[in-house]
């Protein structure tokens, strides 16, 4: 087979310089330019396969070229490839079908793949028409590798009426990606209706989904519409949908497969065109194995899956998060904007987050209201408990004791050991990391071990990267 032809559009010469070379050694045919009229023109010439494409170039905003060269070219993937990596780029960019999204600095084995995967699309199907642009936009803070994945994900599906499975631990923002869904959708102008099936009575959440009909039980005194009705044309989010019981998985089920309902106490069958999006925190392919839930309806609600990475993976966002929360607890109570300082921003990094972004985000609120300076200290925004799961202020001896009997408790205790020694370390370490104002040879000392055990142990309980010289960029980025 012939070698593909890539062409590289992008303004800095050494970016098309390196990625020219490492896709001619991939065994492809490289070229670069540096303005869209040249790649508009080397794409009229039939002169590449495969595009490349930075989004702020001299002549224009790729992504607004992008349409236009999908509608033109249509059996060319594009490559988005841009140091800005928002969450509304990467999302406007699967929109528009970009075949897909890399952000600078990039990985050159990468961009060697996503060159190959797009060699090998060429001949699979021709790409789908442009779809319009999104209308939408909600406010989810990351640039992680982590959470580009999720951008993508969010990009790919917005538009068509598919059901969407979000997972992850509790607070890393699943509500903000259903939202994220609906606003970037053509259902954005219609409603939106969230329902949090875990804090609603089992005998009251089939009447608040579906509705009632006036006597259908004692205190029906008028007929009442549900949820569903509400969300007509629009999006519901089923959230902590692994807690409902099994007799209302049946119903829902019914609604996933014919697309109707019934009110409670009433024989009339309603049709629904609400397009549900479910959440959970719950591993429910165990659920369904302990037959707490049915297998058929996690068939039908996993159509498409988004898992939510915990905080604690997505490390590189903390200082992001941090200062957006910062922010917003400032303007909300009308004061001066304030910074966090250098020994609060390490304890943030390093913290485990077992409650994950909204942990955060009480942290740091709670650290706006206490404090009185401009600069935020430990002080002013302790973490609730730092050694991930003790509770401030119990002794070392009741936390094993709770340890052992919650790990019981869930049929676990394979790795009590190893679990309890975290439970010391990971705080230990943490505090006199931060004692010694993140010199890590003055810790070794400190702790009586050597530097490599001890970057071990940090790199273990995931505080290798933070360091004073770290945490001293952080903080000039922040000012």
């Amino acid at each position: 087979m012939n070698k593909r032809r890539v062409l590289i559009c992008d303004d800095e010469p050494n970016i098309c310089r390196v990625l020219t070379q490492s896709l001619v050694d991939a065994g492809f045919k490289a070229t670069s330019v540096h303005t869209l009229k040249e790649a508009r023109a080397a794409l009229d010439r039939s002169e590449a396969d495969i595009l490349f494409l930075d989004i702020f170039l001299p002549d224009g905003n790729g992504l607004d070229s992008l349409s236009e060269m999908r509608e033109t070219h249509p059996d060319v993937p594009i490559i988005v490839l841009t140091a800005h990596g928002t969450m509304r780029t990467a999302v406007e960019a699967m929109k528009r079908r970009a075949f897909d999204y890399i952000t600078k600095p990039f990985d050159i084995l990468k961009a060697q793949e996503l060159a190959r995967r797009a060699a090998e699309s060429i001949e699979d199907s021709p790409a789908p028409p442009s779809p319009p642009k999104m209308n939408g936009e909600n406010e989810i803070i990351g640039n992680s590798a982590a959470m580009q994945e999720v951008y993508k994900t969010i990009g790919r599906i917005a538009e068509s009426d598919v059901t969407a499975l979000l997972l992850g631990e509790c607070g890393t923002g699943k509500e903000l990606v259903a939202q994220a869904i609906h606003a970037n959708s053509r259902r954005a102008q219609m409603p939106y209706v969230a329902v949090n099936c875990a804090a609603i009575p089992d005998n009251l959440l089939e009447s608040e989904l579906f509705g009632h009909v006036r006597g259908a039980f004692t205190d029906a005194h008028f007929d009442r519409e549900g949820r569903f009705a509400s969300a007509e044309n629009g999006t519901i989010l089923l959230d902590e949908i692994g807690d409902i019981p099994l007799d209302l998985q049946t119903k829902l089920l019914r609604v996933l497969q014919e697309r109707t309902y019934q009110r409670v106490g009433s024989d009339e069958t309603l049709e629904t065109n609400a397009r549900v999006i479910a959440a959970t925190n719950r591993d429910l392919d165990r659920a369904v194995q302990e037959g707490d839930f049915r297998e058929d309806l996690l068939y039908r609600l996993n159509v498409v899956s988004i898992t939510l990475p915990p905080l604690r993976r997505r490390r590189e966002d903390i200082p992001k998060l941090a200062k957006y929360f910062l922010a917003k607890y400032c303007i909300k109570y009308g004061y001066e904007i304030k910074t966090a300082s250098p020994a609060l921003t390490r304890r943030l990094n390093a913290y485990h987050w077992p409650g994950n972004v909204r942990e955060l985000e009480n942290v740091i609120h709670r650290g706006i209201v206490m404090s009185q300076g401009r600069v935020l200290s430990e002080e002013d925004a302790p973490l609730l408990n730092p050694a991930a799961e003790m509770e401030s202020g119990e002794s070392m001896e009741l936390w094993v004791r709770k340890l052992v009997q919650k790990r019981m408790n869930e049929g676990r205790t394979g790795n009590l050991h190893e679990e309890a020694v975290a439970g010391v370390e990971r705080p230990l370490f943490q505090f006199v990391l931060d004692k010694m104002d993140g010199n890590k040879s003055r810790a070794a000392e400190a702790l009586g071990i050597n530097r490599n055990t001890l970057h071990a142990k940090l790199k273990k309980y995931e505080l290798a990267e933070f360091d004073q010289e770290g945490a001293d960029e952080i903080e000039t980025a922040r000012s």
